[in-house]
């Protein structure tokens, strides 16, 4: 995922089955240069300074997936 600091980008997500009620956490690799949160089904990434991150997406048991981040100026 591209986003340009001091903006948001948004990336859904799914959970099977689609019925699971799994809590999903989210965390960022490096908060200096973008920060994330649950927002329903999606993840709201925000951009704060050029550089890069991998968001942390965790489920349940040990199930995580990640999403490289690039923040522009």
């Amino acid at each position: 995922a591209s986003v340009k600091a001091g903006e948001k980008v948004t990336v859904p997500f799914e959970l099977t089955p689609a019925n699971a009620t799994t809590t999903v956490t989210v965390a960022s690799s490096a908060t200096s240069y973008a920060t994330a949160a649950i927002k329903g089904k999606t993840v709201e990434i925000t951009g704060v300074a050029e550089g890069s991150a991998t968001i942390t997406l965790t489920a349940g048991e040990g199930i995580t997936d990640t999403i490289a981040v690039t923040v522009t100026a």
